[in-house]
């Protein structure tokens, strides 16, 4: 009997008219749960309530990710890959803090005052910071890769190549932080370092891991500059 040769279907991949889709519903559930956070009470009550919306978002995004039947391998969260991926986010997040901290103080060797300080805004109480480094530095970069760097930038990537996948990307993730700037430069520049490290290493733990520690330092640096 002879057997009919194998058929290799190619993994299927998100397009760009799905990536769109899944950023207009996100803009729009975001808009609308916005409203939901509590306007008065505790910062921590806030913070929760925002990692609570977050982490409703992750589990929507992974499940709509596993009904369209996707491919899993780009986004490298098991096996080798997922162990590659937390090597290359660990040595990108310290080469990423030395260039940082450098230029700190050069700053100040140079004109006597550094930027940081600015950037990190004033010393929250404690309770509040613990808060904000559990939502900010762990379940909002997990969603914010997943959007940003496992749907956007590789569809725009797949379609149009890498460039247009970091600008896409990117410009994208800079619009979902203007409420904190009127041109959020830090997530600019921070959004592409995440798209090359994430085409560097082909897993999302390693974009995951240089984001969740640059949050991190960020919350915690007014107890070191003050």
């Amino acid at each position: 009997m002879v057997r009919a040769p194998e058929v290799r279907v190619a993994a299927r991949e998100v397009t760009v008219a799905e990536a769109v889709l899944v950023v207009t519903v996100w803009a729009a559930a975001e808009t609308a749960l916005s409203r939901l956070v509590p306007g008065s009470g505790s910062a921590a009550a806030a913070l929760i309530w925002t990692g609570t919306i977050r982490l409703a978002e992750t589990g929507g995004l992974a499940l709509w990710w596993h009904a369209r039947r996707f491919s899993p391998g780009p986004l490298g969260l098991t096996g080798r890959q997922a162990r590659q991926g937390l090597r290359i986010g660990v040595w990108a997040a310290a080469g990423f803090g030395a260039v940082v901290f450098g230029t700190e103080l050069l700053a100040r060797l140079l004109v006597g005052r550094g930027w940081l300080a600015a950037i990190a805004g004033p010393a929250r109480p404690w309770d509040q910071t613990l808060w904000l480094v559990a939502v900010g530095a762990g379940v909002a970069p997990a969603f914010e890769e997943l959007l940003f760097r496992g749907v956007v930038y590789r569809a725009v990537r797949v379609r149009w190549g890498v460039t247009a996948g970091v600008a896409a990307s990117t410009t994208l993730f800079g619009l979902a932080h203007v409420a904190t700037a009127p041109i959020p430069w830090t997530q600019m520049v921070g959004g592409a370092v995440f798209c090359l490290v994430y085409e560097a290493s082909g897993s999302l733990w390693a974009p995951y891991t240089v984001h969740a520690l640059g949050n991190g330092c960020l919350f915690l640096l007014p107890f070191v500059l003050r």
